[in-house]
């Protein structure tokens, strides 16, 4: 199997578009369909990013609810160490 190593920039098409030529004058790839996986991998890599972000929302607006009688004496603990 033949194997390409390149470090490629997803939006940036003119970079995208010689990579592909590339690869497909290489592996013997339709150049069409190179562009299609591409394309296809940067739109999975966009939702599962979007996930992600979704998730660090999710965690950081959960709130914990602290029953009255333990924050009315966490509230008077600092007076009692005067």
């Amino acid at each position: 199997m033949n194997r390409i190593t390149i470090k490629l920039d997803l939006y940036e098409y003119k970079q995208v578009d010689a990579n592909c030529r590339l690869i497909s004058e290489r592996l013997g790839l339709p150049q069409v369909e190179v562009e299609s996986d591409l394309m296809e991998l940067t739109t999975l890599l966009e939702n599962y990013r979007d996930a992600q972000a979704e998730q660090g929302t999710r965690k950081t607006e959960t709130r914990q609810t602290v029953p009255a009688d333990e924050a009315v004496f966490a509230a008077a603990e600092p007076d009692q160490q005067d």
